[in-house]
């Protein structure tokens, strides 16, 4: 579930489709989401999957040529991701609540859904 909602994210934000401000670092975005050390990223993502520096750019072309129907169905399947990921997390501290980690009192930050494009 980690991987699946991590490669969508990543996805999302090298398009430049999600609400974050510009300048976000994909390291950054991903250890608040992931709820997890920035540098564990770092470790999880080398050679041909290096995700170096790499900033978000909102590409607001890109957002404004997707019909509604595609705008809430891309939300709605990475929400699904987000949702499952949880799942998996809240599982797995049921199950280890005796090795606690530590970031584990932390809640995960959700990417959020905004508005629809206008399409008008």
């Amino acid at each position: 579930e980690e991987e699946a909602y991590a490669n969508r994210l990543i996805n999302e934000f090298k398009n430049g489709l999600l609400p974050l401000v510009d300048g976000t670092t994909l390291r950054t975005f991903l250890s608040k989401l992931l709820n997890c050390d920035p540098m564990r990223i770092s470790k999880k993502f080398v050679g041909n999957n290096c995700i170096g520096k790499q900033v978000f750019r909102r590409r607001q072309t890109e957002i404004d040529q997707l019909t509604e129907e595609d705008f809430i169905r891309n939300r709605n399947e990475l929400a699904d991701l987000e949702r499952n990921f949880l799942e998996r997390v809240a599982q797995n501290t049921k199950s280890s609540s005796s090795s606690l980690t530590p970031n584990s009192n932390r809640q995960a930050m959700s990417v959020g859904i905004s508005a629809p494009p206008n399409n008008a």
